[in-house]
C-alpha cells in the first residue's frame, strides 16, 4: 500500500480500530503490556471513532511523521505570525465597549488655533512666472545644472557637453509646452511641415536632444544597489521630490486636510505603474497626496512598493503599511492646533484614529468592518428593510479618546469613524425615489456632511491639472 493518507468514513474507522492491535515499542514489544493477560489497560477512547469521518496512517508511515509535520510546519512560519504588533495588541485585547449614543464634544475642544494667513513672500506673487519660480527656485536649478554636468563628465570625460541654467529652463519650457501641443513625434516641432514657432526659435532640436540625453538629479555614483539596506528605488529624482515637498509644504495649511490616492498618468513602461480603475487616468504612477479643500498639494509621497521599509521617526508607532502613509503626511501639521484630517478606509484604522487625537489632530474616515474590534455596529443584513437615511451611532472610549462609529443607508451602506464628529446635528438631503418617481428628503448624519464636504481636495486637484 503507498504512503498517502487518504479520509476513511465511520464504518472504515470503525473496523480499523477493531482490528487494533497497538503500536509497536523499539525493543519490539506492546506498548500495551500490563500485567493482567485478561484485561489490558490500553484502551482506546470512544470519541476517536465516533466521528463521521478521519485520518489515519497506513503501514509504513508511523504517527510521529505526521505530528513531525505539523511540527515542521509551524518552525516554517515567521515569528510575526504569532504576535501581534503591540499597538494593535492593546486595541484588539483592550475591552473596548460601543455605547449607542451620541458624540459630544464642546466647542472649546474643537475650536481651531492654527494659522492659515499666507507669508508676505507668497502674498507678493502675482504672475504665473512668478509662482512658477517660487517652486522652481534658482537654488533648484543650480542643483540640475551641477548633476546634468557631472553625468556629462561621467559620460563622456574626454569631450563633455556644460549645459547652463538658461539651458535648462529654456528645455523646462520646451517640455511644458510640448504637452499642450499634440504633434506625431518630437522632431515634428521643428520639421518644415508643422514646425512650432514658440519650440523652434527658443532652442534647435539637436540641442534639445542632447540636454534630454544628458539631463540627471541625482548623482549616479551614490546610487545604493537593490540588495543593500537604504535602497531607494526613486533616487535618480529624490532631489526634486524633496524640493518640491520642501516648497509646498511652506504654505500656510488649511484646517481641512484630506489624504488621498493621484494618479500622475503615463504611457510609459515601468515596474512601478499602476492601474487604479476609478480614476479619471487609470494608468501612471500613483502619488499619496496630503491636501487641503482649495486643492491645493502640500505634500506627496510616490508609491515605490518599499512603503513598508520606510524610515519611521523615533516618536512615531507602526501601525502597519497603509496607516503609516498617513503618519508620514501628517509630520507637517502643527501639533496640538485642531486641524481636521479626513481619509478614506484604505487607510482609517482605530489606533491611528487614537494616536492623532492625541497629538491635536481630529480625523474622520470611512472604515471596513474587520478593522473595528468588537463592532457593534448592526450588519446589512439587518438594515436592509429600515428606509434609507437611517443610521445608527456607537460611540467608545479607547486610551482615554471618544470614537464615534456610525453606519448610514444610502443607497449604499456606509461605514465611518470619526474623533469629533457623531451624527448630530442630522441635516436633510435630497434623493430620488424610484418608487414614487420623485425626489424625497432623507437624514443625513453631521459626520456624513463634514466627509463629503471636505474630503474632496485631492480629487479637486486632479481637476485643475
Amino acid at each position: 500500500m503507498s504512503n498517502a493518507k487518504r479520509i476513511l468514513s465511520e464504518a472504515e474507522l470503525i473496523e480499523y480500530w477493531e482490528n487494533f492491535t497497538g503500536l509497536e515499542s523499539e525493543d519490539g514489544g506492546d506498548e500495551c503490556e500490563t500485567d493482567s493477560e485478561d484485561e489490558p489497560s490500553c484502551s482506546v477512547p470512544e470519541n476517536d471513532f465516533t466521528d463521521e469521518v478521519g485520518l489515519v496512517e497506513f503501514p509504513g508511515e508511523p504517527l510521529e511523521t505526521i505530528e513531525q509535520e505539523v511540527r515542521d510546519n509551524e518552525d516554517n512560519l515567521p515569528l510575526s505570525f504569532f504576535q501581534q504588533n503591540d499597538k494593535q495588541k492593546k486595541v484588539t485585547q483592550e475591552n473596548i465597549i460601543w455605547k449607542q449614543k451620541a458624540m459630544q464634544l464642546n466647542e472649546d475642544q474643537l475650536q481651531f488655533h492654527g494659522e492659515t494667513e499666507l507669508a508676505t513672500d507668497i502674498r507678493k506673487l502675482e504672475s504665473p512666472y512668478d509662482f512658477f519660480t517660487y517652486f522652481f527656485s534658482k537654488e533648484l536649478f543650480d542643483k540640475i545644472v551641477e548633476e546634468t554636468n557631472l553625468f556629462s563628465v561621467q559620460k563622456k570625460p574626454e569631450r563633455p557637453t556644460v549645459f547652463t541654467d538658461i539651458d535648462i529652463k529654456q528645455y523646462i519650457g520646451i517640455v511644458t509646452y510640448m504637452s499642450l501641443a499634440n504633434m506625431p513625434n518630437t522632431r515634428s516641432f521643428w520639421s518644415d511641415d508643422l514646425r512650432f514657432s514658440n519650440i523652434a526659435d527658443v532652442m534647435p532640436v539637436n540641442k534639445f536632444e542632447k540636454i534630454r540625453q544628458y539631463i540627471h538629479f541625482n548623482d549616479n555614483d551614490a546610487f545604493i544597489p537593490p540588495d543593500r539596506p537604504g535602497h531607494d528605488r526613486l533616487h535618480k529624482i529624490r532631489p526634486l521630490v524633496d524640493h518640491l515637498n520642501k516648497k509646498c509644504s511652506s504654505v500656510a495649511l488649511e484646517q481641512h486636510l484630506s489624504i488621498d490616492e493621484q494618479m500622475c498618468s503615463t504611457k510609459v513602461r515601468h515596474y512601478m505603474k499602476q492601474y487604479m480603475p476609478m480614476k479619471p487616468h487609470k494608468w501612471g504612477f500613483k502619488f499619496f497626496v496630503l491636501a487641503g479643500v482649495s486643492g491645493f498639494a502640500y505634500k506627496f509621497e510616490i508609491y515605490t512598493g518599499q512603503e513598508k521599509f520606510e524610515n519611521t521617526e523615533d516618536n512615531e508607532p507602526n501601525f502597519g503599511v497603509t496607516s503609516n502613509i498617513v503618519l508620514r503626511l501628517a509630520r507637517i501639521i502643527p501639533r496640538m492646533k485642531n486641524y481636521r484630517l479626513y481619509h478614506d478606509n484604505y487607510y482609517t484604522a482605530v489606533p491611528l484614529m487614537v494616536h492623532l487625537a492625541k497629538q491635536g489632530i481630529f480625523s474622520l474616515g470611512t472604515i471596513r468592518r474587520n478593522r473595528l474590534p468588537n463592532c457593534q455596529l448592526p450588519n446589512e443584513l439587518s438594515l436592509k428593510k429600515v428606509s434609507r437615511g437611517t443610521s445608527h451611532e456607537y460611540v467608545a472610549t479607547v486610551d482615554g479618546v471618544d470614537i464615534s462609529s456610525l453606519i448610514w443607508k444610502d443607497n449604499k451602506y456606509v461605514t465611518l469613524i470619526s474623533s469629533f464628529a457623531g451624527k448630530n446635528p442630522v441635516s436633510k438631503v435630497k434623493r430620488f425615489d424610484r418608487k414614487k418617481k420623485e425626489k424625497i428628503e432623507v437624514d443625513c448624519p453631521y459626520i456624513i456632511s463634514e466627509y463629503n464636504r471636505h474630503m474632496g481636495g485631492v480629487d479637486l486637484l486632479d481637476g485643475e491639472i
